[in-house]
């Protein structure tokens, strides 16, 4: 997996898979390294494919509150805000958790000379927004908040993408809209129930996660586990965490 931040600040045109990648984080940057390090293993004996994700919303066992359309739902959830960090003119396409885990079966399933040293964009078209855009959706499922806009981001991170490859190459297409997207969350908060402290657990924040495990001497500078409590018992250095941001 990898993601459409590689695209970083790009044009108001719909970005495709031949598109110039400009990543503007050390997320984004890791990312496109990894695409021309596993792709530069293509082979008879060895398939990658790529998938480049949209921003992925949903409802999960450990739920993700750093990604913008459940952030922003969660704040409204608790606080009663729909509160951007933006003035809500930058571009992000989105993608529902279940529909990405169906583009990643069509990619598995898919004949290896469809797929052989391909990249996909991951998504629909039609769910690009403007982030203003996301918390509009986000209001119609909290009537009550309101929405707040931030200031002009120093983040420069903005791109529309086109998944036309993925959808005639594997006949993918999305099934869940933003607006049912935060329609679900407000089910799923209603019943966990989400609470305050939720918004400041570093479990549900990747990137807090990460420093916490650095500043806890569990993972070193190079994101590797340094204890044998690692997950599944693996030795130091056998496996490295992949920080995030939305």
């Amino acid at each position: 997996f990898s993601s459409c931040s590689v695209y970083g600040k790009a044009s108001e045109e719909l970005c495709t898979e031949a598109s110039p990648t400009h990543p503007q984080t050390a997320y984004a940057r890791a990312k496109r390294l990894s695409e021309e390090a596993i792709l530069s293993l293509t082979g008879p004996d060895f398939c990658p494919v790529v998938l480049r994700n949209a921003t992925v919303f949903g409802p999960s066992p450990r739920m993700r509150l750093d990604l913008v359309l459940n952030n922003l739902a969660a704040l409204a959830f608790l606080e009663g805000e729909i509160r951007m960090v933006s003035d809500g003119s930058p571009w992000r396409p989105l993608i529902h958790i279940r529909d990405l885990c169906r583009a990643a079966q069509l990619a598995l399933e898919a004949p290896e000379d469809v797929v052989r040293g391909e990249i996909f964009n991951c998504g629909d078209t039609l769910a690009n927004y403007r982030i203003r855009e996301i918390a509009a959706c986000v209001q119609e499922a909290f009537p009550s908040c309101r929405i707040v806009p931030g200031a002009a981001s120093p983040d420069q991170r903005s791109y529309r993408v086109s998944f036309e490859k993925i959808r005639s190459r594997l006949g993918f297409q999305a099934r869940y809209t933003a607006k049912e997207g935060a329609a679900e969350l407000r089910e799923v908060f209603e019943r966990l129930p989400l609470q305050s402290f939720h918004l400041r657990d570093s479990l549900f924040f990747r990137c807090r996660r990460i420093r916490q495990l650095i500043a806890e001497g569990r993972l070193d500078e190079q994101l590797r586990w340094t204890a044998l409590d690692a997950p599944d018992g693996q030795p130091a250095g056998a496996s490295a965490a992949s920080p995030d941001q939305r």
